[in-house]
């Protein structure tokens, strides 16, 4: 579960889960001559967690904040901000909870907003919109993919995330029948005119893959026709990537 960002050409930050079973981060210094320095750790500022997702959430660019997105020794979502200096000092800011829920994904959209994907508790899969704090040390809920349930996807085994233009998100599922499935959605302004809420279910790929684990997404966008690729275990165990335009 090791997670790895650059807060900048020289800066990292890693989290993992340690030999206690809990968080830790850890920051990093690369060095002119290519070593590697380890700075600073956050120590005992986090409990247990079995799952890991780690984002930089800094405003314009500044390179000193951090989320770490978990499940925790609850079972549920537990979203941590931090705070990083420039000489790798990692501070506890402002934590956000939400329900029981593994395969936690998270990305930011266009908007800047933070956004999870996860398998909550019933098994269907759950976008939820987040927005961090000027200061960090608060993490709001916004809105949800399914306020009264016309976004429901269904039972999920898998979930992969990505972030695409225009406040537009793509998740790649592993769905009730263990084939690969791509929804998009969208992150819509407050008056946008068409729909009461902020964050709906846009396209479904209507293609069928065959069955598929291990569902991972290409986060960085690619040029050309197919800007998307998937990358997963097939169901005979073989490596397969499938290119896709959105």
């Amino acid at each position: 579960m090791i997670k790895l960002v650059a807060l900048s050409d020289s800066l990292f930050v890693t989290a993992c889960q340690n030999g206690s079973g809990n968080l830790l981060l850890i920051s990093w210094r690369l060095n002119p001559d290519g070593s590697l320095s380890r700075l600073h750790d956050s120590g005992n500022a986090a409990g247990a967690v079995s799952e890991i997702s780690l984002l930089d959430v800094s405003e314009n660019n500044a390179g000193d904040r951090i989320a770490t997105v978990v499940c925790n020794g609850s079972g549920n979502l537990h979203i941590i901000v931090w705070s990083v200096t420039a000489d790798g000092t990692i501070v506890r800011t402002g934590q956000a909870l939400a329900g029981e829920a593994t395969r936690i994904r998270a990305v930011r959209d266009s908007f800047g907003h933070m956004i999870t994907a996860c398998r909550q508790g019933d098994g269907k899969l759950l976008l939820i919109v987040w927005t961090v704090t000027p200061a960090g040390d608060a993490v709001v809920r916004e809105f949800d993919s399914d306020p009264w349930g016309s976004n429901q996807v269904g039972e999920v085994r898998d979930v992969a995330v990505m972030s695409r233009p225009n406040g537009r998100i793509m998740t790649a599922v592993r769905n009730a029948s263990d084939e690969l499935q791509l929804i998009l959605w969208v992150v819509a302004p407050d008056d946008f005119p068409m729909r009461p809420w902020s964050l709906y279910r846009s396209r479904t790929a209507g293609q069928s893959t065959g069955q598929a684990s291990l569902i991972n997404l290409c986060q960085e966008p690619l040029a050309g026709n197919a800007p998307l690729v998937t990358v997963v275990r097939t169901g005979s165990g073989s490596l397969k990537l499938i290119s896709w335009r959105d």
